[in-house]
């Protein structure tokens, strides 16, 4: 069956109609959702903002006359391509629900959905296959606020920064960046959940399950707000270094990183901020379907941080770093004011929760509130056991040599009643002893 050049819910970008078919179909109706299949032949058009030209560029109806809502753009192929727009706005108008589709090809950057002054909200970007070389957004504002805008990614290689969203002045919250594994050939840029130069970031997502992803993630990221309750959530692929949240002038709190598997060369972070408070953030480590994550020799781990070292600023209150497994091996440890330790129902007696090589840096772990929990219905430990919780290279600094565990009496799910005396026995290693076992009735 030939295929039609213009349908009311369907353009076809061809060599030869492809400016008639943009200018009949805004004619026909401007109002009415587009979709776009480009195959790599056509005229390609300039968008314009006061700010910038965006040349050599695909939307939907045209850059000044796109339907700011539904559409759909999907490339198959194609190398002459600058700039894919599911929909662009110059105006104050607000885009929403619009999805780019990219399969195959080369082009310089995507959006799932640009407004200038408006706002750019659950626009999409999806990436399966081809080349992008400077990035992709799912949703961009320059005043506006952006939320709940997505990109994932199972294959392709995308260059430069991937942004769930990004705002110059706006509020970036409830967005995300998802990595589903797969044929990726690598992300070779930073990643954000959310960003926004001016405005908070909050509750912004990244998600990877695999690939090739080395440069900086940030769940959420402001550079002159706050990044607070953001989320990294990692169980799988090669990786470089990991922010929960990250802030310039503002706070960065309650943010999280969790890790699951995966390789990893660099640091990882709950909260980051260069001026502001990084409190109440959280990394937690397990163990997942292919066995423990592992960490460069020189990856370390922060609770919070604070780049000016005689900051007054407050980078541990609330931190808490979880481990849910035994065998996990950094550098060190930093700026946590709890440490949890999860004892699972095949932790052997005498494993260790965590190694730390750091031989020149002491481990000051005083002021540190000290869990050690029992996670299920039981454990092989018996009274009398011990576990290691941490064994250092360099210097372990506690309150004293015998310290409390915050957790006792019947822990999580368990019928079971475990007591851990918490005892530092030399400067390097500090153990937990099973010193009472009871059914609870």
């Amino acid at each position: 069956m030939k295929k039609t050049l213009h349908t009311i819910n369907m353009f076809h970008y061809t060599k030869t109609k492809l400016a008639a078919s943009v200018v009949l179909g805004c004619l026909l109706s401007c109002s009415t959702p587009k979709k776009i299949v480009y195959d790599g032949h056509g005229s390609l058009q300039t968008c314009v903002t006061d700010l910038k030209h965006f040349v050599n560029s695909i939307v939907p109806s045209g850059c000044s006359n796109t339907n700011p809502t539904g559409n759909t753009v999907k490339m198959i192929s194609g190398k002459k391509l600058d700039h894919v727009y599911g929909a662009f706005r110059a105006d104050d108008t607000n885009v929403k629900n619009n999805k780019v589709i990219f399969k195959a090809g080369e082009v310089k950057k995507v959006y799932g959905g640009l407004s200038y002054k408006g706002s750019a909200s659950k626009n999409s970007v999806t990436i399966s296959g081809g080349k992008i070389k400077d990035g992709a957004i799912g949703g961009y504002s320059y005043y506006g606020d952006i939320s709940d805008n997505s990109i994932t990614i199972s294959g392709g290689i995308v260059n430069g920064s991937v942004q769930g969203s990004n705002s110059f002045g706006g509020d970036a919250s409830n967005n995300s960046v998802i990595i589903t594994g797969g044929k990726i050939g690598a992300i070779n840029g930073s990643i954000h959940g959310g960003h926004s130069f001016e405005g908070d970031a909050s509750n912004n997502s990244i998600t990877i399950n695999g690939g090739k992803v080395y440069c900086h993630k940030y769940g959420g990221n402001s550079l002159k707000g706050n990044a607070n309750n953001n989320k990294i959530t990692i169980s799988s692929g090669i990786i470089g270094d990991n922010t929960g949240g990250h802030a310039g002038l503002g706070n960065a709190n309650n943010n999280s990183v969790t890790i699951s598997g995966g390789r990893f060369g660099e640091n990882n972070y709950g909260g980051f901020s260069v001026y502001g408070n990084a409190i109440n953030n959280t990394i937690t480590i397990k163990k997942g379907k292919r066995g423990n994550p592992t960490f460069h020799k020189y990856a370390d781990l922060y609770g919070g941080y604070d780049r000016d070292p005689s900051s007054v600023n407050d980078v541990k209150t609330g931190n808490t770093l979880n481990l849910h497994t035994t065998g996990i091996k950094v550098r060190n440890i930093f700026n946590f004011e709890n440490l949890r330790f999860y004892v699972q129902k095949n932790t052997p007696k005498n494993a260790i929760f965590l190694t730390l090589t750091d031989s020149y840096k002491t481990t000051d772990i005083k002021a540190t509130k000290i869990s050690v929990v029992v996670e299920g219905k039981s454990t092989k430990l018996k009274v009398g056991d011990t576990v290691t919780l941490i064994k250092t290279k360099g210097k372990l600094l506690t309150d004293s040599n015998k310290l409390p565990n915050i957790i006792v009496g019947k822990h999580k799910d368990s019928a079971t009643k475990y007591n851990f005396a918490i005892e530092k026995v030399d400067e390097h290693t500090l153990v937990a002893k099973v010193t009472k076992v009871n059914v609870v009735k």
